[in-house]
């Protein structure tokens, strides 16, 4: 969402936006929701923190009797070298979270199945991970022909959901009465918690930004005076969300591994147009360096991956969990519903309204200076001229059209000022 109080206008947001769902209206930002993937970008460049994640906060906490923390991966990463995941795990306890789920083992588990999954490998079509949802999002809107190349998996935070299915049972309290809080650096992650894309009803409570806790979590590691096992994944598990990291536990060749969304964008289009051939698998990350480079996370993404690295080269590259395991995970990945597509809105209420005004913005595109200045408050030209065609802008919004209608109109003046008679301007004067 945009603060606009705090918003000053400066289109940075605008001009980062990978899908054009930026615009600057009255001099605020304004998201054009049908286009927006909750990437992120707009949060990275605003100067002015106008622009801002619907996160939760502590007080989602106080809603439960019980509260589980489920740290995302790249949360281990963050801290110096000394910190350990187990640390960390030990850390969220001392905040007052009753129980702390490592979800490094859910993320193993994906992989294994994944694994089981491409190693029956028997389609001409590479298969899309779906663990970013932004990249979910960015092929259910701009490129709706390959969403039957996504995975039918829903990403490991399901089975952390889930889990607490379980503990109400031991617990002998009501699953209604355990709060499922994840803490991840992703904004996507933070809307699919409300709203999942994979499953009927959602499977977390409440979600916590990196960027919030990373202080008090600190505070609260240097208090601990003894530590609990509490970390029990591999490196795989800690590796999750960094490009390519896990790829070798996979143990396939035809594997690609691509990050950050204007490269995204390309081998997506690469893809639609059949130029990507004899790859099986393509993991996709929307954020530059993958999880760890999301705009809710704190520490620099390129230190970031080097401690991570360090972390997977300690616990080793290797799944670290049994087949039992896995099989009782593995329902929990599937999906509830079959993914569908969000193209953006057509322009016109069917087909022969949105053929005429596409000639409509063709026609007033071939008017405008098409340097794409950004001054209309659009990123581009044409999509000033689509702004126009919709009603959600004045074709003066475009400094050049302001300057030709006002030299016009100065023009008109005069012709008019020349045309009068002599006798009525002297009287006039």
């Amino acid at each position: 969402e945009v603060d606009t109080d705090q918003c000053t206008g400066c289109m940075n947001c605008m001009r980062a936006c990978p899908t054009e769902a930026m615009r600057i209206r009255e001099g605020k930002a304004l998201i054009l929701e049908d286009r927006c993937i909750d990437c992120g970008d707009c949060i990275r460049v605003c100067p002015a923190r106008a622009v801002r994640s619907m996160t939760g906060s502590f007080e989602d906490l106080t809603r439960f009797k019980y509260t589980i923390a489920i740290p995302s991966p790249p949360l281990y990463s963050q801290y110096g070298i000394g910190i350990t995941p187990n640390h960390i795990l030990n850390g969220l306890k001392g905040l007052g979270f009753n129980e702390v789920y490592d979800i490094g083992k859910a993320c193993e588990a994906y992989s294994a199945v994944l694994k089981e999954h491409l190693h029956n490998y028997s389609d001409s079509k590479p298969y899309i991970s779906t663990t970013c949802l932004a990249v979910v999002r960015l092929i259910q809107i701009n490129f709706p022909e390959l969403v039957g190349n996504l995975l039918s998996m829903e990403a490991p935070s399901a089975i952390a959901g889930a889990y607490k299915t379980a503990r109400a049972k031991i617990l002998g309290i009501s699953p209604q009465d355990i709060g499922t809080i994840f803490i991840t650096p992703c904004p996507a992650k933070m809307i699919a918690v409300n709203h999942p894309i994979f499953k009927m009803d959602p499977t977390l409570d409440g979600a916590i930004a990196i960027s919030d806790i990373y202080g008090i979590l600190f505070t609260a590691m240097r208090k601990i005076k003894s530590l609990e096992p509490l970390h029990n994944s591999g490196g795989v598990g800690v590796g999750t969300g960094i490009p390519g990291a896990c790829i070798a536990s996979l143990e396939i060749e035809n594997a690609i591994a691509v990050d950050g969304v204007i490269n995204v964008i390309k081998i997506l289009e690469d893809v639609e147009r059949g130029k990507i051939n004899n790859v099986n698998y393509l993991e996709l990350w929307a954020c530059p360096g993958g999880c760890i480079g999301g705009p809710l996370a704190v520490d620099n993404p390129y230190l970031a991956r080097i401690k991570a690295m360090k972390l997977m080269r300690q616990m080793g590259t290797q799944l670290n969990i049994t087949p039992a395991e896995v099989e009782r995970m593995r329902a929990h990945l599937s999906c509830d519903v079959e993914l569908s597509t969000h193209p953006i809105q057509p322009l016109g209420m069917d087909a022969a309204d949105s053929i005429k005004k596409i000639n409509e913005r063709e026609t007033l595109l071939k008017t405008l200076p098409r340097i794409n200045c950004g001054a209309c408050g659009a990123p581009t030209c044409k999509a000033f001229a689509e702004d126009v065609i919709q009603g959600r802008a004045e074709l003066v919004d475009c400094v050049f059209k302001l300057k030709e209608a006002t030299m016009e109109s100065i023009r008109r003046g005069l012709d008019m000022a020349q045309k009068t008679p002599l006798a009525i301007r002297r009287r006039g004067a």
